[in-house]
């Protein structure tokens, strides 16, 4: 349905992005916005803020948490998103819900060479592609190859139990056994799991944190970050390391769990941010070094993607296609 607007939003447990959109040959952003999602009790008041009476055709509503009969539960935030309620909100608009990384998975798939920054150098091949996105969570997602087109799988692997690999690995697997009743690598690749990593390194291993970055309020994974970056705290440089040869590590596993030769892409709001220091973390040795099935992983590539409104651009794909779906009309096969 040609110049249709539709509205697409990627709900964070920081942050909830929203977009507007006009569907035509491609579509076209007319409008974002930025949203800090603890400020609101639900979606459902986001969307209502930002539309502001403004009619849509469609709508598409990402966010992390498993996609059960219309609704989601959200990981990081106390809010339910109900499709059904949605669709009332938005005047009987097509709704569509989905994981988050199913939609970021989704945005992925046509990106452009400059937004992605190579972490490990390969040769991709038609075959499945991996995804995971370290942010508030861990999240992960496969885009299966069916031998003509990608498709999308959801998945909550970020949540499978943290394995170390090394004795180093072990003490923190412990240090974190002492907070949480089952240690996930989300408790290690994510905002948290990196405070947590930092607590280990300064705690533990002794080493020696500057003041900005031990602080224990505020964002303490990006004041981390920063400061691992621009190199003024040894225990936030040694934390962030530790954090990519995890990263690094839990990549690998996923490509052989996947057969991922189309090359895995590491999404989230993080790792763009932390580049400098993962490219000198080791990451290529940790994601290769496993034995007999070292030539094959020296073989698949890894991106960071740079795209923060990735997720954004699969929730509108999916708005649109649900919306060409639902028109019947002779240009049903178009985007829109």
């Amino acid at each position: 349905m040609r110049d249709s607007l539709i509205v697409a939003a990627d709900v964070g447990g920081t942050k909830t992005d929203v977009a507007l959109y006009r569907c035509g040959a491609v579509l076209q952003l007319l409008r974002h916005q930025r949203y800090a999602s603890a400020d609101y009790a639900g979606v459902e008041d986001v969307l209502a803020s930002f539309l502001d009476g403004e009619v849509v055709a469609a709508g598409a509503c990402a966010a992390a948490g498993p996609v059960r009969d219309g609704v989601i539960e959200t990981t990081n935030l106390p809010w339910t998103i109900s499709a059904e309620r949605l669709a009332q909100l938005l005047g009987g608009a097509r709704v569509i819900l989905l994981n988050d990384l199913e939609a970021a998975a989704a945005g992925m798939i046509g990106l452009p060479v400059d937004a992605l920054h190579p972490l490990k150098a390969g040769r991709a091949v038609d075959g499945n592609r991996a995804v995971l996105s370290p942010g508030t969570g861990l999240g992960q997602a496969l885009l299966f190859w069916d031998g003509a087109a990608h498709r999308v799988l959801a998945s909550e692997g970020g949540h499978v139990g943290f394995a170390p690999r090394d004795e180093q690995q072990i003490e923190l697997l412990r240090f974190l056994q002492d907070r949480y009743p089952q240690v996930s690598y989300e408790h290690v690749l994510s905002g948290r799991g990196l405070a947590d990593v930092f607590d280990f390194v300064t705690a533990v291993l002794g080493i020696d944190a500057a003041e900005s970055s031990a602080a224990r309020d505020g964002d303490r994974a990006a004041a981390i970050g920063a400061a691992a970056v621009d190199g003024r705290c040894a225990a936030s440089r040694y934390s962030v390391e530790l954090f990519a040869r995890v990263l690094a590590a839990r990549a690998g596993d996923l490509a052989l769990s996947v057969l991922a030769r189309g090359g895995v892409y590491v999404g989230g709001g993080m790792v763009p941010k932390l580049l400098p220091v993962i490219a000198a973390a080791g990451f290529e040795e940790c994601f290769v070094g496993r034995g007999p099935f070292g030539d094959l992983l020296a073989e698949i590539p890894v991106y960071a993607v740079l795209e923060e409104k990735v997720a954004l651009l699969g929730a509108a794909g999916a708005a649109a296609d649900a919306l060409a779906d639902a028109s019947y009309l002779d240009d049903s096969k178009a985007p829109c």
